[in-house]
């Protein structure tokens, strides 16, 4: 008769997804796209330049990462618990620890220069490519850590279209400047650089509108009245909510270390070129996968806390969807048709045109164990399952391709090289299996399947969606009793029917054209507890004016034993308990 359609967090994710992915593909095409005009500009070879100073690139995703997305992460989550103050607290902390991490870290490449480079490359005659583009890049290392990190919060505050823009606006402006800085101005590779530095900064400004934002939810708040101890404490929660995902970029940079320089060795820069063509690449198929993973991730994380299973199962099936077939498509191009990436990226003089035909197609071939084990990866750390999270990590992206390169060197060759991240995928995604199920045999059956959730058949749960229709909230209540009366006495039906009806009916008086309302009820034997989720006008139940005494609202705070509000990714969270 009555039951859930999950229509309200369809929109939620869409909501979400658009613009996560708008944005991740604002930053990821316009690095293929720079490495193309590089490529077309001044020739292949120049990739091998930005090939080699990725490690350092990676590191840099690794802390504005680890910041930025595991403080936006656990702030959310503690708004969601109805914690302002403690969600304010890590917004600020998180905020300040960016600023200084970007002026310290470029501080360091500045003074270090010359010693970071011959770290990074042992081939002499391309380190003054390397120089010229790194100098010009570290000027925007500030600008990087606040735009990417402030991105996070801003897009759980319901704001993911100013993020969105942001980062447009930054690659617009870096895209338009590469040919000013490379053709105009004769910079070569330093003005490609360049060029990436000015966009972040021009993105970045446009990003700080945000704290000028009435309706933001995020706060600064001063520090002085907390301990050095406890600022530190929180700085750590932080660290090590977000280590678990943005580890990925840890191991990525000392994987590209040691494959820089085992390739570097056996193909110089052939090799390095044909290395930096497969990951740009890559970053096509990461449109998807990060545009997915970060839209499922805060949903996810405050839907598992609140035990809505099913919600979070449905919304994982939506998001294995999108990955895996744009994982396969992009697979099938460039397995089928490797020459396409010759084509794309103007290889002829300085590059063997062979190399990279190979490289591409053997690379293509781990497109979708990345897209599953990249989805994981977000979602064991949205569920709080960090050691998972940070071994699938571990695996994917440092332990298994590292430790597969000289084997297979040995037995296949050199070209077989690029086979070390198929392997890797295939045997993490295995390791995935046999772990979620040795802890669900573990547990008992208490957690099931490879999303490790619950069981909600075994407790007294009913979950509902209702258009915003005030007869459907009356038709609703009226026929109450014939879905509860099994379960509950007269009485608390009657103080539940009423609670819905007060709540639900001032929901749509003051919301105009509102779509749904999704709420779930659980009933134990002390009490019933009803939340419900809307995606109207933000409102706290729980303040009610003077002119509001004798307001459904006031009649709800009086039947009601606890009443407990939060606005979470656009949402009026309300949970309502009756005691029985």
């Amino acid at each position: 008769m009555y039951g859930r359609n999950y229509n309200l967090i369809n929109r939620k994710f869409r909501e979400f997804f658009l613009p996560t992915l708008l944005m991740s593909m604002s930053t990821n095409i316009s690095m293929v796209v720079d490495s193309l005009i590089v490529s077309f500009l001044i020739g292949a070879i120049n990739i091998s330049a930005i090939q080699v100073v990725a490690p350092i690139l990676t590191f840099i995703n690794l802390l504005y990462w680890m910041v930025g997305f595991g403080g936006s992460l656990i702030s959310s989550t503690a708004k969601s618990d109805h914690d302002e103050e403690k969600g304010n607290l890590y917004f600020t902390i998180a905020f300040i620890s960016l600023i200084v991490l970007g002026i310290l870290f470029a501080l360091v490449c500045f003074l270090n220069m010359d010693i970071i480079i011959s770290i990074l490359c042992q081939t002499t005659n391309i380190i003054p490519l390397v120089k010229d583009y790194f100098t010009a890049y570290i000027i925007g290392i500030p600008f990087i850590f606040l735009i990417m990190g402030l991105s996070y919060f801003v897009r759980v505050d319901g704001k993911p279209n100013m993020a969105f823009q942001a980062l447009l606006l930054a690659n617009i402006v870096n895209l338009i400047l590469d040919f000013v800085y490379i053709s105009i101005f004769d910079l070569g590779i330093f003005g490609a650089g360049l060029a990436t530095s000015t966009g972040f900064i021009v993105g970045t400004l446009y990003l700080m509108r945000y704290f000028f934002m009435d309706d933001r939810t995020m706060k600064i708040v001063g520090l002085a009245k907390y301990k050095i101890s406890t600022l530190f404490t929180y700085l750590k929660d932080i660290v090590v909510l977000g280590f678990s995902s943005s580890s990925s970029q840890l191991f990525l940079t000392i994987n590209l270390l040691v494959f820089n320089n085992v390739i570097g060795s056996l193909m110089g820069s052939s090799g390095f070129a044909a290395f930096g063509i497969c990951r740009n690449l890559l970053f096509i198929l990461f449109i998807f996968l990060i545009g997915t993973a970060q839209s499922m991730s805060p949903i996810v994380s405050i839907y598992y806390n609140e035990e809505d299973y099913n919600t979070v199962t449905h919304l994982m099936k939506q998001s294995f969807k999108i990955v895996i077939i744009a994982s396969f498509i992009m697979s099938l191009i460039f397995v089928v048709y490797p020459q396409l990436a010759v084509v794309m990226y103007s290889v002829k003089q300085g590059v063997d045109v062979e190399l990279v035909v190979t490289a591409v197609r053997l690379y293509a071939l781990s497109y979708v164990g990345n897209a599953i084990t990249f989805l994981m990866m977000f979602y064991m750390q949205a569920i709080k399952r960090k050691s998972i999270a940070l071994t699938i990590s571990a695996l994917e992206g440092l332990i298994l391709p590292i430790g597969l390169i000289y084997p297979l060197i040995n037995l296949f060759g050199p070209t077989s090289i690029w086979l070390c991240f198929v392997l890797a995928e295939i045997i993490t995604i295995i390791c995935i299996i046999i772990t979620t199920k040795f802890i669900n045999k573990k547990t008992d059956g208490e957690y099931k399947g490879l999303l490790l959730v619950k069981d909600n058949s075994l407790k007294n749960q009913f979950e509902f969606s209702l258009d915003g229709d005030i007869n459907e909230v009356v038709t609703f209540v009226r026929d109450m009793s014939k879905v509860f009366n099994d379960i509950l006495d007269e009485r608390t039906i009657s103080l539940l029917s009423l609670a819905i009806e007060d709540m639900l009916g001032y929901i749509i008086q003051n919301n105009d054209n509102l779509k749904s309302i999704d709420f779930i009820i659980n009933i134990t034997d002390e009490n019933v507890v009803v939340s419900i989720k809307d995606e109207g006008k933000e409102f706290d139940p729980t303040v009610i004016d003077d002119g509001d005494k004798f307001s459904n609202i006031a009649i709800l705070n009086k039947i009601a034993d606890k009443i407990e509000y939060a606005r979470i990714i656009g949402l009026n969270s309300t949970v309502i308990t009756i005691g029985r």
